[in-house]
């Protein structure tokens, strides 16, 4: 795995080369901003699914809900430690992308980034579209479903918890978005990334 500020960009003679070899490419965004754009609504479908799990315990959420106000105060540590977490947040949330990536630890074929737009994870591995799904829903069904029912249930879910598992939800927008576009292709396809670009082939 390689540690990049940025996404490699599309390389044309691969593109070429996989087209003659039978692979397809797959219909996509072609910018980052429209991705964006087009996963507002799966960000709020995540905030309600992730706030329902929450809503279920006893929880800050449920209780500013019931008393109808709060206190918030904010100062520079705070806001550090805020940004802190967010980082550890988002290191942690494409960490769970890697882990199911084929030899994640040892692949060279692994980009893990972090720059001012977020976080991002790439691969040019060939790999299945089974095991794709698996690596894009994985940090939003970890952190996002699985943490607050655990969390919930042991009393631990905090005001500082329920805000990055809440933050985490609408950051797995995009990833639910990947989930969506990459159902179009066959069951049996195998998948690779050339860039921005994705291509697929029936195996």
């Amino acid at each position: 795995m390689k540690f990049v500020f940025n996404i490699p960009k599309t390389d044309e003679k691969i593109s070429e080369k996989l087209v003659n070899s039978g692979w397809r490419k797959l219909r996509e965004p072609e910018k980052v901003s429209t991705s964006l754009f087009m996963s507002i609504p799966l960000m709020l479908l995540n905030i309600i699914i992730t706030v329902s799990i929450i809503l279920k315990f006893d929880n800050p959420i449920s209780k500013v809900i019931s008393n109808r106000s709060f206190s918030f105060s904010l100062n520079l540590f705070d806001l550090m430690y805020f940004m802190v977490g967010i980082f550890l947040l988002t290191l942690i949330h494409e960490l769970l992308h890697a882990v199911f990536m084929p030899n994640f630890m040892k692949s060279d074929k692994i980009y893990l980034g972090i720059n001012f737009n977020g976080g991002f994870i790439f691969t040019t591995e060939i790999i299945s579209k089974l095991r794709f799904i698996i690596i894009s829903i994985m940090p939003f069904f970890i952190i996002s479903v699985i943490m607050p029912v655990i969390l919930g249930i042991l009393g631990g879910l905090n005001v500082l918890f329920t805000i990055f598992i809440i933050i985490n939800a609408a950051g797995s927008s995009i990833d639910i978005l990947n989930f969506i576009i990459i159902s179009q292709v066959p069951r049996n396809s195998m998948i690779i990334n050339n860039g921005f670009e994705t291509y697929f082939i029936v195996k």
